[in-house]
């Protein structure tokens, strides 16, 4: 959501939650109830710029990972990461969205 301010322009992704979202998530729940939660997708990692996506340890192959902006944190991203074949939460990891410098 844009706020008075332009808050978007902080906002690498279109997909955003917040905080109270991001720590109700469940390890395990499945991807169509967090889907149903947030009410919109995350971003796939196919489309994130490297500078965010390396804030983030790698993950195994077993996965697949969307991100997302925390709004109302200054500038954190999440990456919500679900098992491949059941497509259940195996992770989900919040950073700050400052990318290291090159």
């Amino acid at each position: 959501m844009l706020d008075s301010k332009g808050a978007h322009d902080s906002n690498p992704f279109n997909a955003q939650m917040t905080l109270t979202q991001f720590d109700a998530l469940k390890l395990g729940t499945g991807e169509h109830e967090v889907v149903d939660a947030l009410q919109q997708t995350g971003l796939p990692e196919s489309q994130v710029q490297d500078k965010y996506t390396r804030l983030f340890p790698p993950h195994s192959d077993g996965v697949a990972c969307s991100y997302w902006y925390v709004s109302g944190q200054g500038g954190e991203l999440a990456r919500l990461c679900f098992t491949s074949t059941a497509g259940l939460l195996k992770q989900k990891l919040r950073r700050e969205a400052k990318a290291p410098a090159a």
